[in-house]
């Protein structure tokens, strides 16, 4: 029972290392957003994006580091994936710019990843500088390694999860769409050739009639 809770206080304070958070969102045309994440230096950040509707399914996407330099800029693109470590401590900018766009309004889907394995590493060096650290500490620090691991796997499966969910929903708008579009243009088509075909009958009626009035008149 004390070697379950002990592996359970570690898993909670493994997964307390990690932050998620995934955002859908819509940007109107001509306008910007902008998000902040404060962020401690040594942390590991991971950022995808993915426009699900609207338009030409393009944005522009930047990064901004707290002393305001530009650490990512993507113009118009459909989607982006962008992961580096943290060096300056403070707050971030996600920012996503439609200001391109005069017509087509934007729904963006955001997915961030944070993770900082610095509580492990300090708790490892108390260990392995401690002369009196026993056996049982060094299975217990394999055991929180090990956990750290399954962890940070877990969070990526949830990062792809979410990823592809909105690739799958952007694939499902454009098929939609173009279902629509080839719909109402079969249906115009199919309009154009009634009138046209009404159009010919009577003109060739119409070619007949004065044909015939030539011939009585004559």
């Amino acid at each position: 029972m004390a070697v379950f809770l002990l592996l359970v206080t570690i898993l909670l304070s493994v997964s307390s290392e990690a932050k998620d958070f995934a955002i859908t969102f819509k940007i109107g045309a001509g306008r910007q957003e902008c998000f902040y994440e404060p962020l401690k230096s040594g942390v590991s950040l991971e950022v995808e994006y993915q426009v699900i509707e609207g338009g030409e399914l393009d944005i522009t996407f930047y990064l901004l580091s707290p002393s305001h330099e530009m650490l990512v800029k993507e113009e118009r693109k459909m989607d982006g994936l962008h992961s580096f470590d943290v060096s300056e401590e403070g707050d971030y900018s996600l920012c996503f710019d439609n200001s391109f766009s005069h017509i087509s309004d934007k729904t963006i889907f955001m997915d961030v990843l944070m993770d900082s394995n610095s509580e492990y590493e300090d708790f490892g060096d108390d260990i392995m500088m401690d002369p009196e650290s026993t056996v049982n500490d060094m299975k217990v620090l394999d055991i929180r390694r090990l956990l750290a691991n399954v962890t940070d796997h877990l969070n990526k499966v949830e990062f792809y999860q979410q990823f592809f969910r909105a690739r799958e929903a952007r694939h499902r708008h454009t098929l939609e769409s173009s279902n629509s579009r080839v719909l109402w243009w079969s249906l115009f088509y199919c309009v154009l050739l009634i009138v046209v075909g009404v159009s010919q009958v009577m003109v060739l009626r119409s070619l007949f009639r004065n044909k015939r009035q030539d011939k009585i008149t004559t």
